[in-house]
């Protein structure tokens, strides 16, 4: 028996997309990867577990950021903060 957590399908695609995009940014700007897991942890507090539609289309506009990542069109990210 395995003490593991149990991810459901959603998920799992989650997680497997977030891989994806530190994998595409490994060798890139450091900008690209800093800016992936502040959007990754911020959009885990942003979305309940219940908002699979919401989740979903994020994960495909996501793999669309990601295609462009890949094939080199993205070279440096940058924000700006206007929340003061």
């Amino acid at each position: 028996m395995s003490g593991g957590v149990v991810h459901s399908k959603l998920q799992k695609l989650v997680l497997s997309t977030y891989r994806d995009f530190l994998r595409a940014a490994r060798n890139r700007d450091p900008s690209i990867r800093i800016h992936v897991q502040q959007e990754f942890r911020a959009a885990a507090t942003r979305f309940q577990p219940s908002e699979v539609l919401l989740i979903e289309h994020h994960l495909r506009r996501s793999q669309r950021q990601l295609d462009a990542i890949e094939k080199g069109h993205i070279e440096k990210i940058a924000s700006v903060d206007c929340a003061k």
